[in-house]
């Protein structure tokens, strides 16, 4: 499985999520009742959510601990809590299924890339109507 966002494009996001942050907290007052206001809005929300996403997915991946070499060779999956015992130890001292913590990935995964998908279309529409 692919990261969504590379590097690059995330660190991208990161810095226009920071300036629509500051866009928005700046001027609320002055212009909450403009009709693109709400546009703005949920296009920060948007954009913030993925930088989120995107976050969590990555400590998804540190709590797994697993490198590519581990997962192509589909080494410490566990059953679950009470199978095999082949879990990982989480930030919280509890021991959770690496099988748990891969599958939690792939939804991040699937969820930063839904979103992203939506967020071009929604400024694509917005931009050429």
């Amino acid at each position: 499985m692919s990261l969504p966002l590379d590097q690059n494009a995330l660190a991208e996001i990161r810095q226009n999520a920071d300036l629509l942050h500051l866009l928005v907290h700046r001027n609320r007052n002055q212009h909450r009742h403009a009709p693109w206001w709400s546009s703005l809005t949920l296009l920060r929300r948007h954009v913030r959510g993925i930088v989120e996403e995107r976050d969590e997915f990555d400590d998804v991946f540190s709590r797994a601990g697993l490198d590519e070499k581990m997962k192509r060779a589909n080494v410490g999956v566990g059953k679950g809590e009470s199978g095999s015992g082949k879990g990982r130890k989480t930030g919280a001292g509890k021991s959770v299924p690496v099988g748990d913590l891969m599958r939690r990935k792939m939804e991040l995964a699937s969820r930063i890339d839904a979103r992203v998908r939506m967020l071009r279309v929604w400024v694509l529409r917005r931009a050429w109507w």
